[in-house]
């Protein structure tokens, strides 16, 4: 019943983190979906607009990245057979995130003059070191989930551990106490013998009682009879 529970409790534990990483995925495809269409409508646009939609990029592929390191962190707790094409479709999100990055980098390269590139690489270069501040306290953050995760592995393990030489230790005393059921029975068994030896006995003693009593009886009949005939009759 132990193992059952324990079953159980792991499967529970694997539906939940399915369906984080489920609701994850739909959540990265949505992004993904947006910033695709920025990308198609990026050189159409006039320069304030193009600040907006790049600001709206840059912010879509934080947050995917953010979702996809999310999911590789799932991705690790989850069985191996569910584990390796889950990984995969991972990297292949972080690839789709690389080439998207690569194409509003070309599309800037092809739309705008030398003047306005030289200002976008400044303001990309402050912005970037803004985003590297962010990713550091997001690799941080991310680090101190990790070890969180790894901690609550190894408390699952070592009660894992213990469950199963609870579940042993319960098995020994089960054994136990069967076989001291089983020596009960054959106590009972024997008593039940030694009750039906010891009323037969009882029953003998009182048969052998009464006999003797009739004996008894006779012979003083018989005495009287000899008494009387011989001294007085």
């Amino acid at each position: 019943k132990i193992k059952i529970k324990n079953f159980i409790s792991r499967f529970n534990i694997y539906l939940v983190m399915s369906q984080e990483f489920n609701s994850k995925d739909d959540l990265y495809n949505k992004i993904i979906s947006q910033l695709d269409t920025i990308l198609k409508n990026f050189g159409s646009t006039s320069p304030s607009e193009r600040e907006k939609f790049k600001d709206q990029f840059r912010l879509g592929v934080t947050e995917a990245e953010e979702l996809v390191q999310q999911m590789e962190l799932e991705v690790r707790g989850m069985p191996v057979t569910q584990r390796e094409p889950l990984q995969k479709r991972c990297r292949t999100y972080r690839k789709n995130l690389k080439d998207m990055q690569s194409e509003l980098g070309r599309i800037l390269s092809n739309s705008v003059n030398s003047a306005d590139r030289n200002r976008l690489l400044g303001e990309i270069n402050s912005e970037g070191q803004n985003d590297r501040i962010k990713l550091v306290n997001t690799t941080d953050r991310l680090n101190a989930t990790s070890e969180k995760i790894k901690r609550a592995q190894i408390v699952a393990s070592d009660t894992e551990v213990v469950a199963g030489d609870i579940v042993t230790e319960i098995k020994i005393q089960g054994d136990k106490i069967q076989q001291a059921l089983e020596s009960l029975r054959n106590v009972n068994r024997s008593l039940t013998k030694g009750k039906i030896v010891v009323s037969g006995m009882i029953t003998r003693m009182k048969v052998n009682r009464a006999l003797m009593w009739i004996i008894i009886f006779i012979l003083v009949v018989m005495i009287g009879f000899v008494i009387y005939y011989k001294w007085i009759y």
